[in-house]
């Protein structure tokens, strides 16, 4: 079986609910692709390096998004949630996040994963990468909230707040929309005099 085919067999698996099956899966496609990547075929390797793979991706960002294997193991990894995941979720997201920059999904996802094991500050810079691509993604500003939240810096989650009001007036703290308004943060916030 080829990375590919296997990658995505492996995403089907996710999608199902079949999450141990498909990380399997990705992680076995992960580790074709690297050897195909070290061997002299040099026109299946160039294939390979440059090729698009289907995407679990849920981000509320724009720019460009990443759909490579190790993005794709990261998000089920991080949704499956079992010890030791989460350190193998951070490095597969900075190699992701080095390989291609500019994906505001890679940077969204890292700053996540960093945040879970309790590295605001690194998530932080994250969230404002990602915002450095694209100024109204969503998803940065309502993480930038929390993480603000989280460091007692009131002024700054009151700022990011605002704007993920002026993006969407009716969006929520989670993405999934069963959360609290941002608008009524916004509102308590400004009570406070932020």
């Amino acid at each position: 079986i080829y990375p590919d085919t296997m990658a995505a067999k492996g995403l089907v698996l996710c999608h199902a609910g079949r999450l141990d099956e498909g990380i399997d899966l990705l992680e076995e496609s992960l580790a074709r692709e690297h050897v195909l990547l070290q061997k002299p075929l040099p026109l299946l390797a160039a294939a390979l390096k440059g090729k698009s793979r289907l995407g679990l991706s849920d981000t509320r960002c724009g720019g460009e998004l990443d759909t490579s294997t190790e993005y794709n193991l990261a998000k089920a990894l991080g949704i499956r949630g079992r010890d030791g995941d989460m350190k193998r979720v951070v490095n597969l997201l900075e190699v992701a996040t080095r390989r291609k920059p500019q994906s505001t999904a890679n940077a969204n996802m890292l700053g996540n994963a960093y945040r879970r094991i309790a590295r605001v500050d690194d998530a932080i810079g994250q969230y404002l990468h990602c915002l450095a691509f694209d100024p109204s993604c969503l998803d940065a500003h309502i993480n930038l909230i929390a993480c603000y939240q989280i460091q007692g810096n009131l002024a700054a989650s009151a700022k990011h707040a605002r704007e993920a009001v002026r993006i969407d007036p009716e969006v929520k703290m989670s993405a999934d929309g069963v959360g609290p308004p941002i608008a009524a943060l916004v509102k308590s916030l400004e009570r406070m005099g932020m």
